[in-house]
């Protein structure tokens, strides 16, 4: 038996991931166990369609056993939710192979890159980059670029999480066999809509589809199987799911907090708590707030979770140990 790890959002599942599974279980793995995000995303959204028919349509091509990732680590920075999903793979006990997609499809370029990641943390030059008030990331790439130049490995979205699950399973003293699946298709992010049953399109653009009511052009960017699961919650009123609906909701939770409430959130820092006090009640929708609160020093995805951490009353704290549990989905 030779059990491979997959972590995911499969938000929406469609034809990509269902080719990761299937070149998984090509390469000789005889079970797939996946950890997914529940029904919030590490963007800092709800996801387009719930964690029960994501999970049914992952099963039907091919995973064995689907995990809840917990929502304090799903909706965590790229660092935390490969710790929060390598951790629960290796509670399994039994996974020996963690299976990812990768645009340079190279362990070696891979682990090249996690190396690096390990020698810039917490390191001078990061932080000189850092007091030019950029984000993390761009602070991180211009170090990187500094310290590394001409020896740098690819850089894609795939390969740099690829790279954070390492350093998690490294940090964690747990020894998986990385296998890198090639990604074939859409690139990540690509807004392209897919043409034909079948063809690759990104997560991204399959949301766009399915939000702007363009549904058999979305569905035909995933398995029949799939499909079919989505039209079901479709039918039933369930999908897609309703941002702006969510966006009042959330605003109306947001005025209740204190500054206090803000202070105690994981991303938050440097008083960034009495922008985001003060921005929740001038914005009207949660567009305009993200806007109100973005800096060159925060990114879209971090603002997003941390709106999405004060409206669920997630703080910083549950973020500092590991899923005390698995749950099945």
């Amino acid at each position: 038996m030779r059990v491979a790890g997959v972590i995911a959002e499969y938000n929406p599942f469609h034809s990509g991931h269902a080719l990761h599974l299937t070149s998984t279980r090509a390469a000789g793995c005889t079970h797939i166990a996946v950890v997914m995000s529940g029904n919030y995303t590490q963007r800092g959204e709800p996801a387009v369609i719930g964690k029960a028919s994501r999970c049914a349509a992952a099963m039907s091509a091919g995973a064995d056993l689907v995990l809840e990732l917990p929502l304090a680590w799903a909706t965590s920075s790229a660092e935390g939710f490969a710790r929060g999903g390598v951790s629960l793979l290796a509670a399994l006990g039994c996974v020996s192979v963690l299976s990812f997609g990768s645009e340079s499809g190279s362990v070696d370029e891979i682990r090249a890159w996690a190396k690096r990641l390990d020698a810039l943390e917490g390191g001078e030059v990061l932080k000189r980059h850092l007091k030019d008030g950029v984000s993390f990331p761009t602070a991180r790439q211009a170090a990187a670029e500094e310290l590394f130049e001409g020896t740098l490995p690819p850089r894609g979205p795939n390969d740099l999480l690829a790279a954070e699950y390492l350093r998690a399973a490294a940090a964690l003293g747990v020894e998986f066999e990385p296998l890198a699946i090639p990604r074939a298709g859409a690139a990540h992010d690509s807004q392209g809509a897919p043409r034909m049953q079948g063809e690759i399109a990104s997560a991204s653009a399959m949301r766009r589809l399915i939000c702007a009511g363009e549904w058999e052009r979305a569905m035909s960017g995933t398995t029949p199987e799939a499909a079919a699961l989505y039209q079901a919650e479709r039918g039933a009123g369930r999908t897609p799911f309703d941002y702006g609906l969510f966006g009042s909701i959330a605003l109306a939770r947001l005025r209740s907090l204190e500054k206090s409430d803000f202070a105690a959130l994981g991303d938050v820092c440097e008083g960034l708590e009495n922008r985001v006090y003060a921005a929740v009640r001038e914005a009207v929708s949660l567009p305009e707030l993200y806007e109100h609160i973005k800096t060159k020093r925060y990114t879209m995805s971090r603002v997003r979770r941390i709106v999405l951490a004060a409206c669920l009353g997630v703080p910083a704290r549950e973020r500092t140990c590991m899923p005390p549990y698995l749950r099945v989905l």
